[in-house]
């Protein structure tokens, strides 16, 4: 909890030299004009192991003094002003210092003053406390161009560090990056680079080409016995660890979901389950299909996505599907309309998200369905791990 630092004039004083704080940590006083108090290790979320300084300076101390020692320890951006106590009475700035004592008459105005004529008042949180609470009390400051200090204290009030936005902004960032990278790793064991399988009847693979980050991208495929297969490629709506969560839920259902109900009902619960969780802020655009491989049927269901092609006797064309359901997510009730082809010998079906179509080059041109098109025709005797090999490089080329 967050209160404004009132120094407390009728404690009891301590004895303080090179005092241990109740707490682990303790006072060095060792330099006549800074003061540092070191703390002991902090364990679990608290809001102390962010503090970026721990000096203090007695409010008896000049301001020509604490300037003084200032010039010799570069590192110091700020430090509090306490009583004999160590009670906090307020924070002098460096940079605020040191501005003050340039301007005109600046130094003869300060010099021989005591500290407590240059501080600054600032609001304390205690050292303890939880750092995701305080973010959140202090998030309003966060967005702001200035830079906020705000005080330490012991349980029993007396100071305890310094840290500001700047100190929780760069906490926030790192765990950031740190989820993203967790994210990215439990994505990645999701959504393989790689997947292939081959029969008798027909040969299929799947690849995804991750950004830096981690996004929205989804594919799978899975046996449900002899001939059949359910085959998925969707695309979440937005980038970043919300899209991602949301490749996690599909994945998790289909690792989970029997297919015996068939595609349809599937496509249902998906849609109510992401509907209810994210209140349409996010949605998923895909298309969901069943091939049976002794008959080449698919049936598949088209939300809102319409990547689908097929390559026939040379020619590359667009699956005709029911492209009037729209993506899973944005209602609560979903009933689709699924669409049906037969794959011959010899066809290629092409299933794509955006990240492929619409990649454009330095000039603002997509790389587009032609281009696609001429490197299945070249590579089309080839198989299809080498036309998968040759579509991510050509997009590659295409965009740098």
């Amino acid at each position: 909890m967050m209160n404004t630092v009132q120094p407390l004039k009728d404690a009891p004083e301590p004895d303080i030299k090179n005092a241990d704080d109740g707490f682990g940590g303790y006072y060095d006083e060792s330099d006549p004009v800074l003061g540092r108090y070191v703390p002991r290790k902090q364990s679990g979320l608290v809001i102390a192991r962010i503090a970026g300084s721990f000096f203090y300076v007695k409010n008896t101390i000049t301001v020509s003094d604490l300037a003084d020692a200032l010039i010799g320890s570069e590192d110091v951006h700020a430090v509090a002003v306490v009583d004999e106590g160590r009670r906090v009475e307020g924070v002098v700035i460096r940079r605020e210092l040191f501005d003050l004592l340039g301007k005109p008459f600046g130094r003869d105005l300060y010099t021989h003053k005591t500290v407590s004529s240059v501080m600054t008042r600032a609001d304390s949180f205690r050292a303890g406390e939880n750092i995701f609470v305080v973010s959140e009390e202090i998030s309003p400051r966060l967005t702001l161009p200035v830079v906020t200090d705000y005080v330490l204290l012991t349980d029993d009030g007396r100071f305890a560090g310094i840290f500001s936005t700047r100190d929780m902004l760069i906490y926030l960032s790192e765990i950031t990056r740190k989820d993203i990278q967790l994210a990215r790793r439990l994505q990645m064991s999701m959504v393989k680079e790689e997947l292939y399988e081959t029969s008798e009847r027909f040969s299929v693979i799947g690849s995804s080409a991750m950004a830096k980050g981690v996004g929205g991208d989804y594919y799978a495929f899975k046996r449900q016995d002899a001939d059949n297969w359910f085959f998925t490629v969707c695309d979440v709506s937005g980038k970043g660890m919300a899209a991602s969560l949301v490749t996690s839920i599909i994945g998790g259902m289909l690792s989970i979901y029997d297919f015996s109900a068939g595609t349809r009902h599937f496509v249902i619960k998906l849609n109510e389950y992401i509907y209810t969780t994210f209140e349409s802020e996010r949605f998923v655009t895909g298309v969901f299909a069943a091939f049976n491989a002794r008959t080449g049927d698919i049936n598949l269901i088209d939300a809102g996505h319409s990547y689908l092609y097929l390559y026939r006797d040379g020619r590359m064309t667009r699956i005709n599907t029911r492209d009037d359901n729209v993506p899973l997510g944005v209602r609560s009730e979903f009933l689709p309309k699924g669409a049906k082809f037969t794959m011959r010998k010899g066809d290629l079906a092409v299933f794509l998200t955006d990240g492929v179509l619409e990649q454009t080059n330095p000039a603002g041109e997509e790389y587009g369905i032609s281009r696609l098109a001429a490197v299945i025709e070249k590579y089309r005797a080839k198989g299809l791990k080498r036309i998968k090999d040759e579509i991510l490089a050509a997009v590659g080329v295409h965009r740098a």
